[in-house]
Parts: structure tokens; sequence; C-alpha cells
């Protein structure tokens, strides 16, 4: 009884009509959130700071006007991931059947799709458990030639910097602008020390912190002259392994695929 129970719960939970009414709900959410965040960007801008749980106990629960179609769409892809997972189980235990007719090669190409479904699931799991577990160090500021040590003993200096400027444009009002703020740190650690040059574009990496630029100062060329300052977030993400190997699992599913087409016909 228990497990005939359980076996309707599990097709019912993967059952690619399910996985129809689920994309079509998530298009549905995302229309409704588009204006939402085009319109309140101040919101959402921190999420990328603090990290998940603190700005949805903060940002999230004070303007859940604006932030629930959020929440429905975390808890969509949830709903989501859990019916890929049981749909592509399936035919994976299908597949494992036919192995023996099918054969080594031929079994790993029919395994392609399903890698690739796998891989999506593990990069969608990686990036939440980016959001909910990453230790984010919000607005750090340096001066030039100042340092900053990390929570794991890392000293960080802001030693110079080769600032790139937007000249001769068409627009006046972009004339001066900064391009690529190119600020050179380096990174001392017990192993040693290193140099790395940070750019808007161009983080860096100091052991298992990353640094995100977000804003350098001066910021324009016809600016008052004042010493270089560089804004940035450290993050220490615990969850990028998990996010890599969906990255890996993706990949091997799409090149098992391509070879379907390599291989002779049978």
């Amino acid at each position: 009884m228990v497990a005939t129970v359980l076996s309707s719960f599990w097709r019912a939970l993967g059952h690619i009509h399910l996985s129809i009414v689920l994309c079509l709900l998530i298009t549905l959410d995302l229309l409704w959130g588009y204006p939402c965040i085009t319109s309140h960007t101040t919101i959402f801008t921190p999420l990328n700071d603090v990290g998940l749980i603190s700005w949805a106990t903060t940002y999230g629960r004070y303007h859940i006007a604006s932030t629930a179609w959020f929440f429905a769409l975390l808890f969509l892809l949830c709903c989501f991931c859990v019916n890929m997972v049981l749909c592509t189980t399936d035919r994976v235990v299908v597949l494992l059947r036919l192995y023996p007719r099918l054969g080594l090669t031929r079994s790993l190409v029919k395994l392609g799709p399903h890698l690739m479904h796998y891989g999506i699931i593990t990069i969608l799991a990686g990036y939440l458990g980016s959001y909910l577990f990453s230790t984010v160090l919000p607005s750090q500021s340096l001066l030039l030639g100042r340092s900053l040590s990390l929570p794991d003993g890392t000293s960080i200096t802001f030693y110079s910097s080769d600032p790139l400027f937007l000249h001769n444009t068409a627009r006046a009002t972009l004339e001066g602008r900064i391009i690529d703020p190119r600020a050179h740190l380096l990174i001392s650690s017990r192993g040693g020390a290193t140099s790395a040059v940070l750019s808007f574009n161009q983080p860096v990496r100091a052991r298992q912190h990353l640094i995100v630029l977000k804003e350098y100062h001066p910021n324009n060329s016809r600016a008052t002259p004042t010493p270089p300052r560089i804004t940035f977030i450290v993050r220490r993400d615990s969850a990028i392994a998990l996010t890599m190997a969906g990255i890996v699992l993706s990949l091997a599913g799409l090149l098992c695929y391509l070879w379907d087409y390599v291989l002779p016909p049978k």
C-alpha cells in the first residue's frame, strides 16, 4: 500500500505535464517580476551584497508588494528541479535496463540529454547555495596605499592604479567617464604574495575569497583630483564547487548529445 502511494506520488511529481505547467508559471512569474525589478532596483541591488537570508528578512519582507514575485520564483524553481530530477531519473532507469541491447557507446550517447538535465539542476542548486551560505563583506573601501585584512588573515593592499577614461566621444555627457579602473592589488598570505588587477568586469580571487569591484573614484578625468579609492565587496562562496560540477556535467552531456550525430546509425 505504501509502495503504491509512493510510486503514484513519484509519477505525479515527475510527469511531463507538470513540467509544462511549471514552465508556463515561471514565464508568467518573470513577466510579473520584470516591471517590479526595473522600477525598484534599489530593493534588489543589496541581494548580491548581503546574501539571500539577510535580504529576505529585511528588504524582501518589508517590500513584499515588489518582492513577492521573487519568492514565488524561488518556490517554482524548487518545484521544477524536483520535477526534473524525478522525470530524468525515470528515463535513466529505463536506459540502464536497455544497456545490454544498446551497448556502452550508444548508452553513453543516449545518456547525454539526461546529464545536461542533471547539470542544470546542479547549477541551480549551486546558485541557491551561494546566496544562502556565502559569507559577504559588503562595501569595503581602500584608498591608494592602504591595506585591508580578510577574516582568514589574507592582506589586500591597493598600491597603484592605471585608469582608462573615455575621450573624444560624440556625446559630451560621456566625456571623461571611466571605462576601466585597473586597480593593482597586492594579495599577501602565509603562502606568499601575488599581484592582481581589479576591474569592473575582472574580479580577483584571494584564496577562498572573491573580490568584486563596485566603484572607483575619481570616476571622471575632469573631476577635482582626489586620491584614488576603490569600493568593493568580498565574498566567500562555499558552493562554487557545486556550480562548477554542474557546468562540467552539462558540457559532458552536450558532448555526448553531439556525438550522436558523429556515430554511424545502427
